[in-house]
């Protein structure tokens, strides 16, 4: 007769990117399952990790968090929340920061903050000391500012331009 294969056991595969899968993750909050208190601490670690990139020295992770302020924390509750942990005294000095991608992503993201927020946010930010950079901002920008009449192609964007106009958008909020 023929011969027969032996079946081997096979191990699990590691997952190639070195992260875990969501099954694991899923499974880890169901043993550790707070409820309630899972998703305060879930919104924590999510501040935290903004403090974090905003505080990195590289300028990719400054604009990724930027973005991240300006598009997670968007609900009045939120906000409420960023403003506790004193993000925006981080973030506010951004404006002034060397790199133009950085300073259009920090009045963006304030821009965001003052409109999703009420009255008592846009007071909180200034307590927090956004016009200074604020202020010094603007005046660099405004100085030799001109409204361009040539059109830049579609797909790119005037950075001044665009910093420009969200600054004052921020101003006009507060």
């Amino acid at each position: 007769m023929g011969k027969s294969k032996r079946n081997r056991v096979k191990s699990r595969a590691e997952n190639p990117t070195g992260l875990p899968s969501i099954r694991d993750i899923e499974r880890n909050e169901s043993e550790l399952g707070d409820g309630g208190n899972d998703h305060m601490s879930k919104h924590e670690c999510a501040i935290q990790a903004v403090l974090e990139m905003l505080q990195s020295p590289n300028t990719e992770n400054k604009v990724i968090g930027l973005q991240t302020l300006a598009t997670v924390f968007d609900a009045p509750e939120s906000v409420e929340d960023v403003m506790k942990h004193k993000v925006v005294k981080v973030a506010a000095p951004l404006l002034f920061d060397k790199s133009t991608v950085v300073r259009n992503a920090a009045a963006g993201a304030l821009r965001n903050l003052s409109a999703c927020g009420s009255y008592e946010i846009c007071n909180l930010l200034v307590e927090q000391d956004v016009m200074t950079p604020l202020a010094a901002l603007l005046q660099e920008y405004a100085a030799g500012w001109q409204p361009s009449e040539n059109k830049l192609e579609e797909d790119k964007v005037d950075e001044v331009r665009d910093t420009f106009i969200q600054a004052v958008h921020l101003l006009w909020n507060l």
